[in-house]
């Protein structure tokens, strides 16, 4: 795995690598060993300390430690701020952890940055989403 993504890292953008590796990693250890993939995403920042293998980083931290920790990780990496995929994840990680108006900001900025009109699409879909559990008071449905 730490070669493909290696792999990836070369062939491809920053913001490529960060999204394939978050669903490559999300459809291969799903029901899988995470502390494993941070350990793995952990030795691809070492050895490729991309914007890309930074933003999946702190993914991995959030599935093992909890979305602040993920967090925490996010908001250290340097020069991430028009970085599209350090939105997306911000958001997703602000939802997770609670945070409703600022995860809603950070779609907001997502969307603002993305290119791609179905990552936009799919960006502004996770937002409705967000806002229709805002309109349920904070509760989350099952």
């Amino acid at each position: 795995m730490l070669y493909s993504l290696l792999v990836m890292s070369q062939e491809a953008g920053d913001a490529e690598v960060s999204d394939e590796a978050m669903e490559w990693g999300r459809r291969a250890f799903d029901g899988t060993d995470r502390v494993a993939l941070k350990t793995l995403h952990q030795a691809l920042v070492q050895l490729a300390p991309t914007l890309g293998a930074r933003v999946a980083l702190s993914v991995a931290i959030s599935d093992v430690d909890g979305a602040e920790a993920g967090l925490r990780t996010l908001e250290q990496i340097e020069g991430a701020d028009d970085f599209q995929p350090a939105w997306a994840t911000r958001a997703y990680l602000l939802a997770q952890a609670g945070q409703v108006e600022r995860a809603r900001s950070a779609y907001a900025r997502a969307i603002v940055l993305t290119t791609d009109a179905g990552t936009r699409t799919q960006l502004q879909h996770s937002l409705d989403d967000l806002n229709r559990i805002g309109d349920l008071g904070g509760q989350r449905s099952p």
